[in-house]
């Protein structure tokens, strides 16, 4: 038997070659793809842990500025010296002698705590007050109850002590009536008049005398407003304000001390500036 091998390999060509343009004439196709976004979870470390807010501290005062005498109301007196020990009394003078408490004080930051001697007649031995202090002005120094085991205290503000002979000598104007002014002297006299000039005129006048902050005055022999020789105990002092203010100690007076013309009670004066 005879084997066509021709024919068999021009078949497979044919094949070949219709396969091959098959191939060619097939257009390629595009596939669009759209992209499916996914969610990303933030990792723990990206998320800034919430913080507490610091609490401001509280001013730190220079106890330096505390040292020295202080008064409350006018006549209350405040010792505090530098080797941290206090006193209060009801003059200056007693402040040494025969003060109403005495102890030591310490100062933490604006925390003022006092603690009163074990001799003290004042108070408890041991008795603490502890209190929030600062400076709002120049020469006040105010207090802010936290506890005190002593008294039932208010929130008591200070007014640092000055010379006060040389702070009142001066010209005043009444301040709750402008018609009515002072002329206090270095000699000694208390001059009044419904203007500087008149008072200035020294023609009614009464003495005194100062004792720490008490002043003593005495009714001149012009004054129409009391009899010649009375007389009357104050308390005195220059306020932060600069003005003098003039508290009547009840019971020491001779005159009548609510005699419109005479305002001795417990009044202000305003300082008259040339």
């Amino acid at each position: 038997m005879k084997t066509n091998y021709g024919f068999a390999i021009v078949v497979v060509v044919l094949i070949l070659v219709s396969c091959s343009s098959a191939e060619a004439n097939i257009e390629p196709t595009s596939v669009s793809l759209t992209a499916v976004p996914t969610k990303t979870e933030p990792s723990p470390s990206s998320t800034p842990a919430p913080t507490d807010t610091p609490t401001p501290e509280p001013p730190t005062i220079n106890i330096e500025e505390i040292y020295g005498t202080w008064v409350y109301a006018g006549h209350i007196f405040f010792q505090y010296n530098p080797d941290h020990t206090f006193a209060y009394a009801f003059s200056e003078a007693s402040l040494a002698d025969g003060p109403l408490d005495f102890g030591t004080f310490e100062l933490d930051g604006s925390t003022f705590t006092f603690v009163s001697d074990p001799e003290s007649a004042g108070c408890e031995p041991g008795r603490r007050g502890v209190y929030e202090i600062s400076f709002p002005y120049p020469n006040r120094l105010e207090f802010v109850l936290i506890e005190d085991t002593c008294h039932d205290s208010e929130n008591p503000a200070m007014t640092r002590m000055t010379p006060i002979e040389k702070a009142m000598v001066d010209d005043w104007q009444f301040k709750e009536n402008p018609l009515y002014y002072l002329q206090i002297t270095n000699d000694g006299q208390i001059c009044y008049g419904d203007s500087l000039e008149a008072a200035a005129e020294q023609t009614i006048c009464n003495s005194y005398v100062l004792e720490s902050n008490l002043i003593t005055e005495t009714c001149g022999e012009n004054n129409p407003e009391c009899d010649a020789g009375q007389t009357c105990l104050a308390s005195v002092k220059i306020n932060i304000y600069d003005q003098l203010e003039y508290q009547v100690i009840p019971g020491n007076c001779d005159w009548d001390i609510h005699n419109a013309a005479a305002p001795y009670a417990s009044h202000q004066f305003i300082r008259q500036y040339p």
